[in-house]
């Protein structure tokens, strides 16, 4: 069966609070006499178990005293600590206010964090227009989260003027810091010729740098293009691997033509039992062309009229015209 080429257009990634190393650090002696530097590094050596036991507890205490003293980092990071409920019972009205706290003092990562909050209705009503407000003030400091979901509300359209260019921009500047799902939009639309010129090579090149972070959906896409030799010279041995790579995170279009390889030897020897599987895993998902490929297995290979009719009605009833002379010819 044809590879399907996936729309490569992923949503909005919120990637929530992020803990800000520093690499000073001071051990503390007293607490009370401690300055906000001091108490922050060193609840960051408990957090992260630098040269001491982890301890999310202590870490969250400690974050907590450099908070009280102002430091917008400490602030952002008890925050991010109440919103994951970690060294402390999670409660999102504390992360609220804490990370409130940290974006007051225009704290990039705060605000970001802060434009989630909002915009997922965190301890707060929805608000789109708030969230793009502090999306944009932390863009503006450069950091590429918060470019990266800005780019995709200029991008649709979604509760600001749709801008593409402003968009392209935007993703090329999160991109550039190495946002993978940066790269991969960025990727779609050099691939696509939206807003740049058609690079199909440039197109390869973001791929490959966001599926080196492990983006699925990039290392499918990078599959595509060494299977097609799309601005790349055509290797299904690497096709396959990067199918592989995604299907093992269990993106469906992956596990299809993972299948497909599988069942034909392309870029692997012929295996029809994993063939099989990864049919099975796709068609669960209820994506019709694994069930029309699983079904006909069934039906030629396995010779198990029941299965085969099973999954050949459910490749039918998702619009598979196929489906249905196959199952024709099973009466």
């Amino acid at each position: 069966m044809k590879i399907k080429n996936l729309i490569l257009y992923s949503l909005i990634g919120f990637m929530l609070f992020p803990l800000q190393g520093c690499t000073k650090s001071t051990p503390v002696q007293d607490v009370a006499s401690s300055s906000a530097e001091q108490l922050y590094d060193e609840g960051e050596k408990y957090y992260e178990g630098k040269d001491v036991p982890q301890d999310h507890v202590k870490a969250f205490k400690l974050f907590e005293q450099a908070a009280i003293q102002g430091s917008a980092i400490a602030q952002n990071n008890v925050g991010a600590m109440y919103f994951k409920g970690l060294g402390i019972e999670r409660n999102l009205d504390q992360a609220f206010i804490w990370t409130k706290k940290a974006s007051d003092q225009h704290f990039a990562e705060a605000q970001y964090n802060l434009g989630v909050m909002y915009n997922e209705g965190f301890s707060v009503a929805k608000d789109r227009t708030k969230a793009l407000e502090l999306f944009t003030q932390s863009a503006k400091q450069s950091f590429p989260k918060a470019q990266y979901n800005l780019a995709n509300a200029y991008a649709t359209g979604d509760g600001i003027d749709q801008d593409e260019e402003k968009a392209f921009e935007l993703y090329t500047q999160a991109a550039d810091q190495n946002n993978p799902e940066a790269q991969y939009n960025l990727g779609h639309w050099y691939a696509n010729g939206i807003v740049v010129a058609k690079n199909k090579k440039k197109a390869f090149e973001l791929y490959s740098q966001a599926a080196e972070t492990g983006l699925a959906e990039a290392q499918y896409n990078l599959a595509q293009a060494y299977d097609q030799g799309d601005g790349i010279a055509k290797n299904e041995v690497k096709a396959f691997e990067f199918f592989s790579k995604a299907a093992d995170q269990g993106l469906v279009e992956a596990q299809f033509n993972l299948a497909v390889a599988y069942s034909k030897g392309v870029g692997t020897l012929k295996n029809e039992k994993k063939a099989l599987e990864f049919y099975t895993k796709a068609a669960e998902k209820n994506y019709p062309p694994a069930q029309f490929n699983l079904g006909y297995m069934y039906a030629h290979i396995l010779n198990d009229k029941t299965q085969a009719k099973y999954w050949l009605q459910k490749a039918a009833d998702n619009g598979i015209q196929q489906a249905n002379v196959a199952l024709d010819e099973l009466k």
